[in-house]
């Protein structure tokens, strides 16, 4: 299934601080992300801020990730992809450097990653490579992550895992439309993707029980 279709919250965590990256390590693949977007100007946003510019391009990169690698064809969401690199800043019809960064961090993480890359997984991370390819003649960046960094300690994949699924993960989610009007191959679908372990399956089912019988109770004529 499409995964970037679901909240993001059942997929990814957002990290609340810099702080939660590993950042302050010489030999870290954040440490050396880091340092580049330093570098760059033309990032910032105004309205939030250089750090919580930086936050979000880190987030945004790690989210893509963790979406690749669960899909089954993740070669197919390639412009979802696109459209989270590309968050919050117009496209104006050329190559965007929020764009280029984030799926340039992307590209970095994954060819760190521990281990082969699955055959879609790779064929995804080179859809992403080819357009960094087709941008960098028309767009002036300091840092091309993909092919310029030193080569860094390799990525456990569980850093690319699914967020643990808590009852704080399922607060405000809208089952219905996940679940296309809860469909039973939809929730299959779903509590084997998103639930890593029986605890975590049995709180997607609780969740999704409670919202049918919520909104069963608001159809009551009295």
């Amino acid at each position: 299934m499409n995964f970037t279709t679901l909240p993001r919250q059942l997929v990814y965590t957002n990290r609340q601080s810099l702080d939660d990256f590993d950042i302050d390590s010489d030999e870290s693949v954040d440490a050396v992300f880091f340092e580049r977007l330093s570098t760059l100007s033309g990032l910032n946003d105004s309205f939030v801020g250089i750090e919580k510019t930086y936050l979000n391009i880190f987030n945004d990169a790690y989210y893509i990730c963790t979406l690749l690698m669960m899909e089954r064809r993740p070669q197919l969401c390639y412009y979802d992809f696109l459209r989270i690199a590309n968050q919050g800043f117009e496209f104006m019809g050329i190559p965007n450097l929020r764009t280029v960064t984030v799926l340039s961090m992307v590209s970095y993480l994954l060819k760190h990653v521990d281990g082969q890359l699955p055959k879609n997984q790779n064929l995804a991370k080179q859809q992403i490579d080819d357009y960094l390819d087709s941008v960098q003649n028309k767009i002036q960046v300091v840092f091309y992550a993909y092919n310029m960094f030193a080569q860094r300690p390799k990525i456990a994949l569980a850093r690319l895992a699914p967020c643990k699924i808590t009852p704080t993960t399922l607060v405000g989610i809208d089952w219905q439309t996940c679940t296309d009007g809860y469909k039973p191959e939809k929730i299959r679908e779903l509590v084997v993707s998103l639930g890593k372990c029986k605890e975590e399956q049995l709180l997607l089912i609780e969740s999704m029980e409670e919202a049918v019988k919520k909104a069963e109770a608001e159809q009551l004529p009295f």
